[in-house]
């Protein structure tokens, strides 16, 4: 298992197969510290040398939209008879709302990214006016339709779902990536019931601190919104802010007006629910703890505190990455579980639009 060519040929252990259970945790810690060092040596080879792909839009058989953004429409596409997510990107609205920089990195992340619970990059191209990402499919649909559904998940299904976003982030962590943008909108299901995370237009490589103000309002971190400078931390208060939405069915923040949910925010009170057990609430409150240098995730065992928690003593991390576990909730197959948009014919421009801002997309 020592070759590291591909960050996807690292093979984590069966669990089946370790003597004792203090043995299985050391051999399951220092292969997945394998797999993150494999994948890593994989990241920064295609990050420095990004892909170039020689596809066009009339190699791929548009269906119908399955998604907007402000500056972008998602359509489910056929290519040679598989099914992907064409994410449609106006440039001039890039351009307008200085969203160059967010396109470029988007791009550069997501073609040199590979993780099981992130959705995959395929292809990336462009034309006169538009800029092209085609994404793996996730046929299950959005969390956050499904969420709006059921109100709220059991404890169960919340640690299901939230410990496979603990995954993600101790691997983008582990590349130098904040992601930036963690809410329930951006959470996927596969087919299978595991999630998928998408949309990484916030998401930036970030050796340091860094100061960009950015993300919803009901998720972000003390810090972003006083300005001091901020780290990977902030996804992990994010995180506590997903725990506690999913199991309550609201946000512990949350205000109609968004100047008030700052102000709640650097306050730094709330009430946990009473359905909550004592564990879910410890664990939310070392996650949303106001000074970063006090916050799980970021103390001197990382990600570690998180996983060792007692509210995630159940979890075997390993069968979890190896989708072992069955998913709590299987999406219906041969089910729409997308919504029903508007269609737009797409216009195209004589001559290219801005070559110059997109000449590295």
């Amino acid at each position: 298992m020592g070759n590291c060519s591909t960050a996807s040929s690292v093979e984590l252990p069966s669990p089946e197969s370790q003597q004792s259970q203090t043995g299985n945790e050391n051999e399951n810690e220092n292969e997945i510290n394998m797999y993150l060092k494999c994948a890593k040596q994989e990241f920064d080879a295609k990050y420095a040398q990004p892909s170039k792909q020689m596809v066009k839009l009339e190699d791929f058989e548009l269906e119908r939209t399955i998604g907007m953004g402000m500056f972008s429409r998602v359509m489910l596409a056929k290519y040679e008879n598989k099914l992907l997510a064409l994410k449609i990107i106006e440039k001039h609205a890039i351009v307008e709302y200085a969203q160059v920089e967010c396109i470029l990195s988007e791009k550069r992340i997501l073609q040199a990214i590979n993780f099981p619970f992130i959705v995959s990059l395929v292809y990336s191209f462009k034309d006169n006016s538009h800029l092209y990402l085609a994404l793996e499919f996730a046929s299950g649909g959005e969390m956050f339709v499904h969420f709006n559904h059921v109100k709220k998940f059991s404890e169960d299904q919340v640690r299901f779902y939230v410990a496979q976003i603990v995954l993600i982030l101790e691997y983008l962590h582990y590349l130098s990536i904040i992601y930036r943008n963690l809410k329930v909108e951006e959470i996927l299901f596969a087919a299978d019931g595991y999630l998928k995370l998408t949309d990484f237009r916030l998401a930036k490589v970030a050796h340091d601190r860094t100061f960009t103000l950015c993300g919803t309002p009901e998720y972000l971190a003390p810090e972003i919104i006083t300005g001091i400078g901020y780290n990977k931390s902030v996804d992990y208060w994010a995180l506590g802010i997903l725990i506690y939405e999913l199991a309550a069915g609201f946000s512990p923040f949350q205000d109609e007006d968004p100047m008030k949910v700052y102000t709640n925010i650097l306050r730094g009170t709330f009430n946990t629910p009473q359905h909550f057990s004592s564990d879910l609430t410890d664990l939310i409150h070392k996650l949303l703890q106001s000074r970063p240098a006090n916050r799980y995730g970021n103390l001197q065992n990382g990600v570690n505190d998180i996983k060792n928690h007692k509210w995630f003593s159940s979890m075997d991390w390993v069968s979890l990455f190896k989708k072992r576990i069955k998913a709590p909730y299987i999406p219906e197959a041969d089910k729409e579980h997308y919504e029903t948009y508007d269609e737009k014919q797409l216009t195209h421009a004589e001559t290219e639009l801005y070559p110059t801002e997109f000449e590295n997309f």
